[in-house]
Protein backbone atom coordinates (compact mmCIF):
# COMPACT_ATOMS: atom_id res chain seq x y z
CA UNK A 1 0.00 0.00 0.00
CA UNK A 2 1.15 3.58 -1.08
CA UNK A 3 1.93 6.70 1.74
CA UNK A 4 -1.14 7.87 0.04
CA UNK A 5 -3.53 5.28 1.53
CA UNK A 6 -1.68 5.88 5.14
CA UNK A 7 -2.48 9.36 4.67
CA UNK A 8 -5.94 9.04 4.07
CA UNK A 9 -6.67 6.41 6.61
CA UNK A 10 -5.06 8.47 9.27
CA UNK A 11 -7.15 11.46 8.52
CA UNK A 12 -10.34 9.93 8.72
CA UNK A 13 -9.72 7.35 11.68
CA UNK A 14 -8.12 10.29 13.83
CA UNK A 15 -11.80 11.99 14.07
CA UNK A 16 -13.29 9.13 15.76
CA UNK A 17 -11.26 9.11 19.25
CA UNK A 18 -11.28 13.10 18.63
CA UNK A 19 -15.17 13.33 18.52
CA UNK A 20 -16.13 10.28 20.51
CA UNK A 21 -14.00 11.04 23.45
CA UNK A 22 -15.36 14.34 24.02
CA UNK A 23 -19.12 12.79 23.40
CA UNK A 24 -17.93 10.51 25.73
CA UNK A 25 -17.54 12.68 28.53
CA UNK A 26 -20.80 14.81 27.78
CA UNK A 27 -22.68 11.50 27.93
CA UNK A 28 -21.13 10.33 31.37
CA UNK A 29 -20.87 14.04 33.13
CA UNK A 30 -24.88 13.77 32.14
CA UNK A 31 -24.86 10.39 33.64
CA UNK A 32 -23.19 10.89 36.69
CA UNK A 33 -25.97 13.74 37.91
CA UNK A 34 -29.08 13.14 35.96
CA UNK A 35 -31.81 12.97 38.87
CA UNK A 36 -33.64 9.69 36.82
CA UNK A 37 -31.65 6.89 37.57
CA UNK A 38 -32.82 4.86 35.23
CA UNK A 39 -31.63 7.43 32.74
CA UNK A 40 -28.39 7.92 34.45
CA UNK A 41 -27.61 3.89 33.41
CA UNK A 42 -28.52 4.83 30.22
CA UNK A 43 -26.51 7.62 29.95
CA UNK A 44 -23.43 6.23 31.72
CA UNK A 45 -23.75 3.25 29.31
CA UNK A 46 -23.81 5.17 26.10
CA UNK A 47 -20.56 7.30 27.61
CA UNK A 48 -18.79 4.17 27.65
CA UNK A 49 -19.49 2.63 24.64
CA UNK A 50 -18.50 5.89 22.66
CA UNK A 51 -15.22 5.87 24.91
CA UNK A 52 -14.83 2.07 23.98
CA UNK A 53 -14.60 2.53 20.24
CA UNK A 54 -12.70 5.68 20.19
CA UNK A 55 -9.80 3.62 21.87
CA UNK A 56 -10.28 0.82 19.02
CA UNK A 57 -10.88 3.61 16.73
CA UNK A 58 -7.66 5.05 17.40
CA UNK A 59 -6.12 1.34 16.66
CA UNK A 60 -5.95 2.91 13.16
CA UNK A 61 -4.93 6.28 13.51
CA UNK A 62 -1.57 5.62 15.52
CA UNK A 63 -0.58 2.43 13.44
CA UNK A 64 -1.18 4.92 10.39
CA UNK A 65 0.88 7.54 12.22
CA UNK A 66 3.68 5.66 12.66
CA UNK A 67 3.98 4.60 9.37
CA UNK A 68 3.56 7.88 7.53
CA UNK A 69 5.88 9.47 10.30
CA UNK A 70 8.87 6.56 9.31
CA UNK A 71 8.66 5.07 12.67
CA UNK A 72 9.57 8.34 14.75
CA UNK A 73 7.55 7.89 17.79
CA UNK A 74 8.43 11.77 18.52
CA UNK A 75 10.31 13.59 15.79
CA UNK A 76 11.15 17.49 15.88
CA UNK A 77 8.48 20.98 15.54
CA UNK A 78 5.41 20.48 15.18
CA UNK A 79 5.61 16.59 14.91
CA UNK A 80 7.01 16.92 18.37
CA UNK A 81 4.14 18.96 19.54
CA UNK A 82 1.85 16.61 18.10
CA UNK A 83 3.43 13.51 20.08
CA UNK A 84 3.75 15.23 22.59
CA UNK A 85 -0.24 15.15 23.14
CA UNK A 86 -1.45 12.44 21.48
CA UNK A 87 0.64 9.75 23.14
CA UNK A 88 -0.45 10.67 26.72
CA UNK A 89 -3.83 11.28 25.35
CA UNK A 90 -4.46 8.21 23.71
CA UNK A 91 -2.51 6.24 27.00
CA UNK A 92 -4.89 7.70 29.67
CA UNK A 93 -8.09 6.61 27.29
CA UNK A 94 -6.93 3.17 26.63
CA UNK A 95 -5.88 2.81 31.01
CA UNK A 96 -9.21 4.20 31.56
CA UNK A 97 -11.17 2.20 29.46
CA UNK A 98 -10.00 -1.10 29.96
CA UNK A 99 -10.32 -0.18 33.87
CA UNK A 100 -14.10 0.99 33.35
CA UNK A 101 -14.71 -2.56 31.04
CA UNK A 102 -13.43 -4.18 34.12
CA UNK A 103 -15.50 -2.86 36.84
CA UNK A 104 -18.48 -2.34 34.79
CA UNK A 105 -21.20 -0.67 37.19
CA UNK A 106 -18.78 -1.36 40.53
CA UNK A 107 -17.03 1.26 40.40
CA UNK A 108 -18.13 4.05 43.56
CA UNK A 109 -18.90 7.46 42.24
CA UNK A 110 -15.70 8.80 44.21
CA UNK A 111 -14.07 6.76 41.15
CA UNK A 112 -16.23 7.30 38.84
CA UNK A 113 -15.68 11.21 39.25
CA UNK A 114 -11.76 10.17 38.90
CA UNK A 115 -12.37 8.49 35.95
CA UNK A 116 -14.40 10.89 34.19
CA UNK A 117 -11.46 13.65 34.55
CA UNK A 118 -9.41 11.74 33.42
CA UNK A 119 -11.04 11.32 29.86
CA UNK A 120 -11.86 15.15 30.06
CA UNK A 121 -8.18 15.53 30.01
CA UNK A 122 -7.63 13.10 27.53
CA UNK A 123 -10.03 14.27 25.31
CA UNK A 124 -8.35 17.34 25.64
CA UNK A 125 -4.61 16.21 25.04
CA UNK A 126 -6.33 14.46 22.05
CA UNK A 127 -7.86 17.64 20.70
CA UNK A 128 -4.45 19.36 21.03
CA UNK A 129 -3.05 16.96 19.23
CA UNK A 130 -5.42 17.32 16.61
CA UNK A 131 -4.62 20.89 15.97
CA UNK A 132 -0.78 20.20 15.31
CA UNK A 133 -1.46 17.78 13.17
CA UNK A 134 -3.43 19.84 11.75
CA UNK A 135 -0.82 22.52 11.38
CA UNK A 136 1.54 19.89 10.09
CA UNK A 137 -0.31 18.73 7.21
CA UNK A 138 -0.75 22.99 6.80
CA UNK A 139 2.66 23.49 6.51
CA UNK A 140 3.07 20.44 4.04
CA UNK A 141 5.45 18.43 6.19
CA UNK A 142 7.94 16.03 4.08
CA UNK A 143 6.57 13.32 6.88
CA UNK A 144 2.98 14.78 6.68
CA UNK A 145 2.25 15.01 2.73
CA UNK A 146 2.97 12.77 0.11
CA UNK A 147 5.68 12.97 -2.60
CA UNK A 148 5.58 14.62 -6.33
CA UNK A 149 7.10 12.24 -8.39
CA UNK A 150 6.30 14.73 -11.61
CA UNK A 151 9.68 14.93 -13.59
CA UNK A 152 10.94 18.54 -13.42
CA UNK A 153 13.58 20.54 -15.31
CA UNK A 154 16.39 22.40 -13.16
CA UNK A 155 18.30 25.31 -13.87
CA UNK A 156 21.49 24.81 -12.72
CA UNK A 157 22.56 27.81 -12.23
CA UNK A 158 19.05 28.86 -10.31
CA UNK A 159 19.82 26.05 -8.10
CA UNK A 160 23.34 27.18 -7.23
CA UNK A 161 22.25 30.52 -6.49
CA UNK A 162 19.83 29.21 -4.64
CA UNK A 163 21.80 27.07 -2.44
CA UNK A 164 23.76 29.81 -1.65
CA UNK A 165 20.76 31.58 -0.40
CA UNK A 166 20.21 28.56 1.39
CA UNK A 167 23.56 28.53 3.57
CA UNK A 168 23.10 32.08 4.13
CA UNK A 169 19.25 32.11 5.80
CA UNK A 170 18.44 28.30 6.27
CA UNK A 171 21.31 26.17 6.99
CA UNK A 172 21.25 27.14 10.59
CA UNK A 173 18.30 25.10 11.37
CA UNK A 174 18.11 22.68 8.03
CA UNK A 175 21.68 21.92 8.03
CA UNK A 176 24.57 23.02 5.50
CA UNK A 177 23.59 19.71 3.49
CA UNK A 178 19.64 19.87 4.01
CA UNK A 179 19.11 16.68 5.80
CA UNK A 180 17.50 18.70 8.83
CA UNK A 181 18.49 20.03 12.32
CA UNK A 182 16.22 22.23 14.19
CA UNK A 183 14.40 22.28 11.20
CA UNK A 184 12.78 18.69 9.36
CA UNK A 185 15.08 17.02 6.42
CA UNK A 186 13.93 18.62 3.20
CA UNK A 187 14.94 15.85 0.55
CA UNK A 188 12.22 15.02 -1.39
CA UNK A 189 10.20 17.92 -0.60
CA UNK A 190 6.34 16.66 -0.88
CA UNK A 191 4.68 20.26 -1.51
CA UNK A 192 3.66 22.26 -4.68
CA UNK A 193 5.76 25.63 -5.44
CA UNK A 194 3.23 27.58 -4.62
CA UNK A 195 2.91 26.22 -0.81
CA UNK A 196 6.84 26.36 -0.60
CA UNK A 197 6.78 30.25 -1.29
CA UNK A 198 4.26 31.06 1.34
CA UNK A 199 6.11 29.16 3.34
CA UNK A 200 9.15 31.16 2.95
CA UNK A 201 7.36 34.24 3.31
CA UNK A 202 5.23 33.77 5.84
CA UNK A 203 6.76 31.04 8.33
CA UNK A 204 4.99 28.81 10.66
CA UNK A 205 4.28 30.49 13.53
CA UNK A 206 6.55 29.32 16.23
CA UNK A 207 8.83 27.35 13.97
CA UNK A 208 9.83 29.11 11.16
CA UNK A 209 10.64 32.76 10.63
CA UNK A 210 9.26 34.78 7.81
CA UNK A 211 11.18 35.92 5.27
CA UNK A 212 9.23 38.18 2.91
CA UNK A 213 11.21 41.36 3.81
CA UNK A 214 14.70 39.23 2.94
CA UNK A 215 14.01 37.73 0.20
CA UNK A 216 11.67 38.94 -2.45
CA UNK A 217 10.66 36.90 -5.37
CA UNK A 218 13.42 35.76 -7.19
CA UNK A 219 15.31 34.77 -4.63
CA UNK A 220 12.65 32.19 -3.24
CA UNK A 221 12.55 30.92 -6.53
CA UNK A 222 15.84 30.20 -6.54
CA UNK A 223 15.85 28.16 -3.10
CA UNK A 224 12.85 26.19 -4.86
CA UNK A 225 14.87 25.27 -7.53
CA UNK A 226 17.39 24.31 -5.05
CA UNK A 227 15.07 22.47 -3.07
CA UNK A 228 14.02 20.36 -5.72
CA UNK A 229 17.85 19.33 -6.62
CA UNK A 230 17.83 17.79 -3.65
CA UNK A 231 17.98 14.16 -3.99
CA UNK A 232 14.34 12.47 -2.82
CA UNK A 233 16.39 9.47 -0.53
CA UNK A 234 19.55 10.54 0.67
Amino acid sequence: MDKEFWLRLHGASTHFPIVLFGVSVLLDSLGAFWPNESRQTGLRAAGFFCALIGVVGSIGAVVSGILISRGRMMGTGMLLRHHQFVWPGAAIALVLVAWRLKVRDRASFRAFRFYLAGMALASCLVFVAAYFGGELVLAGDPLATSQMSSPRTIDPALAATGRHLFLMNCAHCHGDDAKGDEGPDLHGLGKTDARVAALIHNGIKGEMPRFNEKLNDQDVQALIAYLHSLPKNS
